[in-house]
């Protein structure tokens, strides 16, 4: 469907809010080599609890973040809304800080922000 819209174009980054959407995202990146942003807007619940106290990561069963893992290593580049959760996702799901950036809701004008991230 995007074909039309994509095609031949450079630098193509596409921005993923889901991680539903880490399938249609590695096949855009295979078929016109774009990079991957994906933004983090919520954590589970459970996380509150796992920074808290760490020692519970070994009662907590998490069958239902099999996406989470997934698009979080695929993705190019990791914004997340808050301090907690860049934090939560490098320890939690080995994120390299480097690919991560904390960027509140609504902060900031746009052309202070203007160098490119990659």
């Amino acid at each position: 469907l995007i074909a039309p819209l994509v095609d031949g174009m450079e630098n193509l980054v596409v921005h993923l809010n889901y991680s539903t959407q880490v399938r249609f995202g590695m096949e855009v990146r295979k078929r016109f080599g774009a990079k991957l942003v994906y933004t983090v807007h919520f954590l589970p619940n459970y996380f509150s609890y796992i920074e808290i106290d760490p020692g519970i990561t070994e009662e907590l069963v998490t069958t239902g973040d099999v996406l989470d893992k997934e698009i979080l290593k695929e993705a190019d580049k990791v914004i997340c809304i808050s301090k907690f959760a860049k934090g939560t996702i490098c320890n939690q799901y080995k994120t390299p800080t480097s690919k991560t950036r904390v960027i509140y809701n609504g902060q900031g004008k746009l052309e202070n922000k203007r160098k490119l991230w990659f």
